[in-house]
């Protein structure tokens, strides 16, 4: 039995203590060794700095024998002083004895004086000290040293002695060193080494003795146990046999069921549409089916054995494909184990491709292999770009419009909005992110604003809506905190409903104050002659039911011009402002005054009982005027004339009755002013007139009296003639040429308007065919259209046939309809329009702004163009309400879509305003007086473009003073800078002169006459807000000018004389933020012609959509139905192609109604829209193209893909009734 404890024997403790000694006498050795050469070290040096140090003792004892007289002493007393200095170099060192020898070798001196005269050897280390170099010698101490182990306890050194003087060496040196006292040390501590090295070994030898014991006592009871077991380990291994070869058994039977599903694998893989390939622990692939051959370019032999890393996984995925890999050979798992991933791939030739890759784990001869199913999914990815691009596009639209969007599903769930939603319907993204329904989206959003009652009444609102989906259905409500809202709801095919919101409250304050603008005054806020007129036929209906009598009052202020000229146009419109609320205080409830503008005003009396009561009225009126009024401490007196006509002796329409109380009024003046006069017909000279010339209009037409006059239309871009307005004039021959306004009140009155109108029509139309046949260039030519020719349906078939006789082309014709003749029966009057435009002639509003119609009936309006009335253009240049009307009727109607034109154009001012302003188009006297068709050919004919004045210039900068040298120096200063100066005498020539050039800046003296500068500044404030506006004055009303600067009408005041150098810093300043002020209009501009644009777009495609496109899809789907009838029944290759014939021409025309929509008003989608449509055109040629040479097998590939693109595009059709999936061969599996 094996046993440790032998190898512990008493032996093994003997060699211990021999190890011990041996070590410590070889210590010994070595350190004694190293004490001998220390001390030859130290004796050589204690003997070199005795030499140095005593050489004044030692020299004169070794050359005393050869000079015995020297002074140095005697020879004993040179030893004495020798053996002194020595024992202070020698104590407490290892030198016991010194001694020094001559050249002959005698003992000169000694530290044992009986040495003396003794002589060294001739040889040995004395003659080597005596050549000159240092000899040493181990020796024996002369019985003073004990010696160890042979080796000698005492060193002699010999030095040669050579003073500084002497070329050789005089003497020799000899010192002993005594090493027995560190001899004796190097043993003790030798002995206690060897001491605690023999304990240490002992005591490591006890204990190991007690393990080895301990140790065998284990082994052997381990052995025991063993032997014990041997039995039961036979049993085991016969049992282990046994089952080994059963299971033996069974694998064989597994490797052949493996081999048969590894064949029935092999043969799926072979014939799978997808990719199929494995990858072995090492990487390599393994199964390469044909779809991956196809797929990657690579055959199976090139393919099997290949490091699937190398072949075909790009470049950026390797680091992470071989970390993966690496981890799933150890697990079995990863992150990509078991999932379906979207990957690039790599091909033979180098191109990537994406595709779906399925990746399963397989557990084989225990390692990892991994099958992985790969699916190349190109042209998904490009269809899914396609959608991204029109979704992002789509996106971007409904972001950046005015209009607010939501959608829901059929469900009423969220689905889509838009951030202006949540601006105007005050509901939160977090809650409409989780897609709730929209009746809990209502209460989340007005909870808190609304009662529980008002909230479920606006849900209930809201649905009705939904369900209703009705786009011409618009309905307003008021948000909390008085914001108007406007919208309708319109159907998303195959998704739900859409609410289409937008804010009209900026909206309809506008259309609230073009109402009020265009039926009151200006200045006094009175009614005009509009509203006035309207009054006046509901006065009349109530006179006739009561009988009673209604009376008009002309009030003429007398000498009202001297009070303009006294005491400047602002003063005197305060006094006509005060003169409007006296006439008003004085005056019944039910009395109406009004301005018909200038000095004269008109009061509509009513319920009066006859002319004494219209006379009493007209009485209190006159008071009203005279009384006294105080105007800034000067008191006023007025007259007036004052002229009452009355309903029904003096006329039966307002205007006769103005008219008539005008005349009225006139006598009166003519007379001196200051009192009243009811009319009468002794008054009327021209009744009997009026009479005749009724009669003589009857014949007018059959006596081809009746003429054309042309005005011509300008381009306000180039100033050229792009069309003429036709007007009516009647060439009499006694009373020569009689204008339209004596004469088509008449024709209206006597129904010859009809007639009359139908000749202008075929006229003006045979006239521009003309013009055309004789090589001028083409313009539009526009013809009025009367109140009766509207009221008659037979103004289309009218026009129709003035179309057809003249062969015009209908773009070349526009007919004029006044806004208060549309009015008188909107829904009657839109419809014939419809009907007019759906021949190709356009429609214009004229006097657009006099008349009441809602911005609800103008988006309805099918018109091109509106015409600025020339009521308003004649003071635009200095009247703030004729401005602000004329500027908002020209961003409404580019807001609408329309073009605007202006009428009444008669100076250069006015067209520069006009110009300013952005107004497309103007007509007036300033270019042409309205003409005859001869001068109207030369106009056409010299082609000369209409004078636009000066173009505009940068940094042009208007200075206004009424002192010509004051305008000199600051020209000569300001010049200096490089500006564009113009100048201007006063403030009303300084109006003129903004109204024709643009200046950026303008500085204006403050005192001048009849408009002081403030009041001037004020004006430009109000008609040119993007001027910067100084003052510049010596005398400054302080209050004014405080007032000014507060109102904002003033950027600075300076005072006369000026700084140079601060007046130019300031200039220049004004200028930077005028061109910062311009820079920012110009972009609100054009981010709102994108925003009409595309509101334009999207509500004429759903109005379009409910006729054109609606009739469009339904024959779509007509041809679809055959297709699939076809696909389904039998049917000859001929009515197949009839079909596709039918299938690309119905398609083709839905593709063009969109494009031209898009195309039309401006919409960003246009060029996205029209590659879609080639690249449909082209997928669908391709698929015919192969089913015609053939191949009737592609039928359900032609018929899923129409029906999915049918889907996308038009409308949901049956589900689940066909889908496809189609490879770049056009295969296909239908299911039905």
């Amino acid at each position: 039995m094996f046993r440790l404890q032998r190898f512990l024997s008493l032996t093994s403790f003997v060699a211990i203590i021999v190890t011990v000694l041996t070590v410590s006498v070889a210590h010994y050795y070595v350190e004694r060794q190293e004490q001998r050469e220390v001390a030859h070290r130290e004796t050589v040096t204690i003997a070199r700095v005795i030499q140095s140090a005593l050489a004044h003792l030692v020299t004169p004892i070794l050359t005393y024998r050869e000079f015995p007289d020297q002074t140095f002493g005697d020879l004993d007393w040179l030893r004495g002083e020798l053996d002194r200095e020595l024992a202070g170099y020698t104590r407490d060192t290892l030198v016991v004895k010194v001694k020094i020898y001559a050249r002959d070798g005698e003992v000169v001196y000694s530290t044992e004086t009986a040495e003396i005269g003794e002589y060294a050897e001739a040889e040995g280390h004395f003659k080597t000290a005596l050549s000159g170099e240092v000899s040493m010698k181990q020796a024996s101490g002369g019985g003073l040293l004990d010696q160890f182990m042979s080796a000698p306890n005492i060193i002699e050194a010999y030095v040669p002695i050579r003073p500084r003087d002497f070329r050789e060496p005089i003497g020799v040196l000899e010192l002993y060193a005594d090493l027995s006292s560190l001899s004796v040390e190097l043993r003790r501590e030798i002995t206690i080494l060897a001491a605690v090295l023999l304990g240490a070994m002992s005591l490591l030898y006890i204990i190991l003795l007690f393990a080895a014991r301990r140790a065998d006592r284990i082994i052997a009871r381990q052995q025991f146990e063993r032997g014990h077991h041997l039995e039961q380990l036979r049993e085991a291994k016969e049992n282990l046999e046994q089952r080994v070869q059963e299971r033996t058994q069974d694998l064989e039977q597994t490797a052949g069921r493996l081999q048969e599903s590894e064949e029935r694998f092999r043969s799926i893989a072979a014939s799978a549409p997808n990719a199929m390939l494995t990858m072995d622990p090492q990487g390599n692939i393994g199964l390469w089916n044909p779809a991956a051959e196809v797929l990657f370019g690579y055959s199976v032999e090139e393919a099997v054995g290949q490091s699937l890393h190398d072949l075909i996984v790009p470049e950026r995925y390797r680091e992470a494909f071989a970390k993966g890999h690496k981890v799933f050979l150890e697990t079995g798992t990863g992150s990509v184990v078991g999932k379906t991933l979207e990957l690039w791939a790599l091909r033979r030739d180098g191109t990537e491709f994406p595709m779906t890759l399925s990746i399963s784990a397989l557990h084989m001869d225990g390692e990892w292999h991994a099958t992985g199913i790969v699916r190349d999914i190109s042209e998904r990815k490009v269809a899914e770009a396609e959608l991204r691009s029109q979704q992002t596009l789509l996106r971007s639209v409904l972001e950046n419009t005015d209009n607010a969007f939501v959608a829901v599903d059929d469900d009423y769930r969220v689905i889509f909005y838009n951030q202006r939603y949540l601006d105007l319907l005050g509901h939160d993204r977090e809650f409409l992110d989780t897609r709730p329904r929209y009746d809990e989206a209502i209460r989340q959003a007005n909870a808190g604003g609304y009662s529980e009652e008002r909230i479920e009444r606006l849900v209930a609102e809201r649905y009705r809506q939904l369900e209703a989906v009705d786009p011409e259905q618009i309905f307003q409500f008021t948000r909390p905190g008085g914001r108007m809202l406007e919208g309708y709801a319109a159907r998303l095919a195959g998704i739900g409903a859409m609410l289409v919101f937008r804010d009209v409250t900026e909206l309809k304050k506008r259309e609230e104050q073009v109402s009020f603008m265009a039926n009151h005054d200006a200045l006094t806020g009175l009614p005009n002659r509009v509203l006035m007129r309207d009054r006046f036929e509901q006065s009349v209906l109530r006179a006739q039911k009561a009988g009673q009598t209604v009376g008009i009052c002309v009030v003429d202020l007398d000498r009202f011009k001297r009070v303009n000229d006294d005491l400047g146009q602002h003063r005197g419109d305060r006094v006509l402002v005060t003169l409007g609320e006296r006439i008003r205080a004085r005056l019944r409830e039910q009395d109406t005054v009004g301005r018909l503008g200038g000095d004269e005003f008109v009061v509509l009396l009513t319920e009066l009982d006859g002319p004494a009561h219209a006379k009493e009225s007209a009485e209190k009126i006159s008071g009203a005027v005279t009384a006294a009024i105080d105007m800034d401490g000067t008191e006023l007196h007025l007259t007036c004339s004052v002229g009452v006509a009355l309903y029904p002796e003096h006329g039966d329409d307002v205007d006769a009755l103005i008219q008539n109380a005008e005349t009225a009024a006139v006598r009166v003046r003519d007379s001196g002013g200051g009192d009243l006069r009811i009319f009468d017909s002794s008054l009327d000279s021209n009744l009997s007139e009026h009479l005749v010339l009724r009669a003589e209009l009857s014949h007018a037409l059959e006596r081809d009296e009746l003429v054309l006059y042309y005005q011509p239309q300008v381009d306000l871009r180039n100033g050229r003639i792009i069309g003429a307005e036709a007007l009516m004039r009647w060439q009499h021959p006694q009373r020569g040429l009689v204008p339209p306004g004596d004469f088509i009140s008449l024709a209206e009155e006597t129904g010859l308007i009809e007639a009359f109108g139908e000749w202008a029509l075929h006229t003006a139309c045979a006239q521009n065919k003309a013009w055309q046949d004789a090589g001028m260039p083409p313009l539009v030519v526009s013809v009025n259209v009367s109140a009766r020719q509207l009221r008659q349906r037979h103004i289309v078939r009218a026009t129709e046939a003035a179309l057809e006789r003249s062969g015009l082309e209908p773009q070349y014709l526009e007919l004029e309809l006044t806004e208060s003749l549309i009015m008188e029966d909107a829904d009657r009057a839109v419809g014939i329009m419809q009907e007019i435009r759906a021949l190709g002639v356009s429609l214009s509003v004229d006097d657009f702004g006099t008349g009441y119609s809602s911005l609800s009936y103008l988006k309805r309006f099918p018109m091109n163009r509106i015409k600025i009335d020339r009521s308003f253009v004649r003071d635009i240049t200095t009247d703030l309400n004729d401005a602000a009307i004329a500027d908002t009727i020209i961003h409404m109607g580019h807001s609408l879509g329309f073009q605007v034109i202006a009428e009444g154009v008669e100076t250069l001012e006015q067209l520069g305003f006009l110009r300013h302003r952005g107004c497309d188009e103007m007509q007036g006297y300033y270019f042409s007086p309205p003409i005859p068709v001869e001068k109207f050919d030369v106009l056409l004919a010299d082609a000369t473009p209409m004078e636009m004045g000066e173009e505009a210039q940068d940094r042009t900068l208007l200075l206004v003073d009424d002192e010509p040298a004051v305008l000199s120096a600051l020209q000569r200063l300001l010049r200096l800078d490089g500006y564009h100066i113009l100048t201007a005498g006063s403030g009303r020539e300084g109006l003129d002169v903004l109204a024709k050039h643009e200046a950026g800046v303008v500085i204006s003296d403050e005192r001048m006459p009849e408009m002081t500068g403030t009041q001037f500044l004020s004006r430009v404030k109000d008609l040119h807000p993007h001027t910067i506006r100084i003052v510049l004055s010596g005398f400054a009303d302080l209050d004014a000018v405080t007032q000014a600067i507060n109102m904002g009408a003033i950027y600075k005041f300076f005072t006369k004389p000026w700084d140079d150098k601060i007046l130019q810093q300031n200039v220049k300043e004004a200028f930077r933020i005028h061109e910062l002020g311009s820079e920012n209009e110009r972009l609100t501009h054009r981010l709102q012609e994108i925003r009409d644009g595309s509101n334009l777009y999207w509500s004429e495609k759903i109005s379009v959509g409910n006729e054109i496109l609606d009739e469009q899809h339904r024959k779509l789907f007509e041809v679809f139905n055959r297709l699939n009838t076809f696909m389904y029944g039998s049917g000859d290759a001929a009515a197949l192609g009839r079909i596709f014939d039918d299938l690309d021409k119905y398609i083709s025309e839905h593709f063009a109604t969109e494009e031209a929509l898009m195309q039309r008003h401006g919409f960003p989608g246009y060029a996205e829209h029209k590659a879609e449509h080639e690249r449909f055109r082209t997928r669908l040629e391709s698929l015919v193209r192969k089913h015609r040479a053939g191949d009737i097998s592609l039928t359900p590939v032609v018929t899923a893909f129409i029906h999915n693109w049918l889907h996308e595009h038009i409308g949901e059709t049956d589900r689940g009734y066909v889908s496809f999936i189609a490879d770049d061969d056009d295969t296909a599996v239908a299911i039905g």
